[in-house]
């Protein structure tokens, strides 16, 4: 990285420093190693929850990286249909479902 901020060319770069086709194939391959893993995942709890097969990786990722129970709020239509929202007690904890009509 201090080599490319140094040198704006960023062809010059590329060819002048010896390695770097080598270390840009390895990131790359390293990278396709981790978007397949997190895919796997992904698909595991699909499998748990077959409704999260109506949700994008990111929005699926949106619901599962957060603790907040309300970070499922925006999807709920794409999870159930006429479902607008959860409601929750106090305590975190699904008493109800609002329709999209009310």
């Amino acid at each position: 990285m201090e080599t490319t901020a140094k040198s704006p060319n960023i062809f010059a770069v590329c060819v002048t420093y010896e390695g770097r086709l080598t270390e840009l194939k390895t990131l790359s391959e390293e990278l396709d190693r981790r978007q397949k893993s997190l895919s796997e995942y992904l698909d595991s709890k699909r499998f748990v929850f077959s409704r999260f097969y109506f949700l994008s990786d990111e929005y699926l990722l949106a619901i599962l990286g957060s603790s907040d129970p309300d970070a499922v709020q925006p999807h709920m239509l794409k999870l159930f249909d006429n479902c607008k929202e959860l409601i929750f007690s106090k305590s975190k904890i699904v008493i109800g479902m609002e329709s999209d009509e009310g």
